[in-house]
């Protein structure tokens, strides 16, 4: 369980930042995506986790449009089983889960 929750609060950094990131893009462009109107997200600096390689357990993606943004995290191999499902974090700082288990537990721990 520990090396779960450990996982899962690698995807939830990742998430942070590459929020951040978009958070630059948007305040350098004025819009999230890589051209105005193109809904195409620019390369994250965190796409996959583990950062150095090895066996993936999460996958990172982002859908953007001019003003808004969702960041999902989408649990793989080892971390495919997690019940919290995927993991997403929107412009606004909403926290959200396709898992059974609740928003706080899996954003909480």
């Amino acid at each position: 369980q520990y090396i779960v929750q450990s996982k899962r609060a690698d995807a939830k950094a990742a998430l942070a930042e590459d929020a951040q990131f978009l958070e630059r893009h948007f305040a350098s462009n004025g819009f999230y995506s890589t051209s105005k109107g193109d809904g195409v997200s620019p390369t994250l600096p965190i796409e996959s986790l583990p950062r150095g390689g090895g066996t993936s357990t999460y996958s990172i993606a982002a859908d953007v449009d001019n003003t808004t943004y969702t960041l999902t995290a989408t649990p793989e191999n080892s971390m495919a089983g997690d019940g919290c499902g995927n993991l997403t974090l929107t412009h606004t700082g909403a926290q959200g889960v396709s898992g059974e288990l609740s928003v706080a537990e899996c954003w909480n721990k």
